[in-house]
């Protein structure tokens, strides 16, 4: 195992020999993928197979290099990656993985339904084999960046004569064809990060399959689990990120174009959650940094998010080790969830009667607001509470499961609308 300085030395000499403010955003994402160095925790030949901490130093070096980390492919290295490194053919992985490493593709997730949600394998999205396609029709929804996104990992009904969960295919689907419309959705935060995303007569090749027709319960699986355990600590500070694909402009600008306009740029909040030394500081700034109900909250914030960064890296500790995460990743999507409704209460209490106003106006351009706003999705989004407590429950207490009389049932024989309009 490489040590943490040959790591460092490794990066340092990979930007010194191939840095350039005179080329493309494209050309360096490509040098860096075909340096391993876009999803460097990956096995090779996509990254370098370096561990967390390894990972780390390589975005620490980025940053004090004031370069251009990897590119932002929504969820392409958190979900649809690792699930085709564990399904996908070798084939499937060279055709896949290679544009989305160098930001020329971004990645949806198409799994859950309106009448589908927790319960994903009551999903009724169909898929008909005809020849060496197949063709889907459906409704999916509370898909992330559907709208700019040029791939998708897609689950459906392939089989209503079996159990739900022997019925189901997972498919790699092009986003970008005539029967895909992705409809943006508004959240009340004024953002429209999702999308309801309609397949009708849409066309999946039977080589963007991921595992045999039936087995997509299983392939989903693997998703789901990256989803749970995709709340990795923050980027370091400084972190340079662009959003890839073509229909966000980045790739053909000069990349010293964009490291100039990043200095320029006002640090922003993102996210569901503000970190706890922000606090600190809105705190001083609003005057109610001494009152002692204040700093009580503070406090109490600060050893939330501390309780979730020791949770973090003892998830990284064990994929090091090659343990199973198992339990622990419902552990963390709980903490992260409590963290994210405690900021939203944190940041409203500091602002005061402030934290009405809302827009570019209000203070701080109504970021703490809308981060507030954006709080309650985190007890949804990668599965609820209710679910990771199932789990819980289930898995690691082991007390009995909830009754499913469903379970041996075929889908075609469920008595649910959805399901009945799925088999008409």
């Amino acid at each position: 195992m490489s040590t943490p300085e040959a790591v460092r030395e490794h990066v340092r000499s990979f930007i010194a020999e191939q840095w350039s403010l005179d080329i493309t955003v494209r050309e360096w994402w490509r040098r860096m993928a075909e340096a391993g160095l876009t999803a460097p925790s990956w096995p090779a030949p996509w990254g370098l197979g370096y561990s967390g901490s390894q990972t780390r130093i390589v975005l620490e070096e980025f940053v004090a290099a004031g370069v251009i980390a990897a590119p932002d492919v929504a969820l392409g290295f958190s979900l649809a990656g690792p699930t085709i490194l564990a399904h996908g053919t070798d084939e499937q992985k060279v055709r896949l993985l290679t544009p989305m490493l160098r930001g020329e593709e971004i990645w949806c997730q198409l799994f859950s339904e309106p009448g589908a949600g927790s319960d994903l394998a009551s999903l009724a999205t169909r898929a008909v084999k005809d020849g060496d396609h197949w063709v889907i029709n459906g409704q999916k929804v509370w898909n992330s960046l559907a709208n700019m996104a040029q791939r998708g990992v897609l689950v459906t009904r392939s089989n209503v004569d079996v159990p739900k969960h022997d019925g189901m295919t997972y498919f790699c689907i092009n986003m970008e064809q005539p029967g895909v419309d992705a409809r943006p959705l508004t959240t009340m935060s004024g953002d429209a990060p999702f999308c309801e995303v309609f397949l009708t007569d849409a066309i999946v090749d039977d080589a963007d399959r991921l595992g045999e027709p039936g087995e997509g319960w299983n392939v989903a699986r693997t998703t789901l689990s990256a989803e749970r355990l995709n709340t990795a600590g923050r980027a370091p500070k400084g972190l340079i990120t662009l959003r890839g694909g073509p229909k966000y402009g980045n790739l053909d600008r000069l990349t010293g174009e964009v490291v100039s306009g990043t200095k320029d740029a006002e640090p922003r909040f993102s996210g569901n959650a503000i970190p706890a030394r922000k606090f600190f500081e809105l705190a001083r700034e609003h005057g109610v940094n001494n009152k002692p109900l204040v700093r009580q909250h503070l406090a109490e914030y600060y050893s939330l998010t501390e309780i979730n960064r020791f949770t973090q890296q003892r998830i990284k500790s064990m994929i090091a080790a090659g343990q199973p995460v198992g339990s622990v990743a419902s552990i963390s999507k709980l903490a992260v969830a409590n963290v994210c409704q405690y900021s939203r209460e944190m940041g409203f209490e500091i602002l005061g009667a402030a934290g009405m106003l809302y827009g570019e106006s209000s203070p701080h351009e109504g970021q703490v607001q809308k981060t507030g706003l954006s709080a309650f999705g985190a007890r949804l989004g990668g599965g609820t509470d209710e679910i990771q407590r199932n789990l819980l429950g289930e898995v690691a207490l082991g007390l009995p499961r909830e009754p499913a009389v469903d379970k041996d049932v075929p889908y075609k024989d469920l008595k649910t609308g959805t399901q009945r309009s799925a088999t008409s």
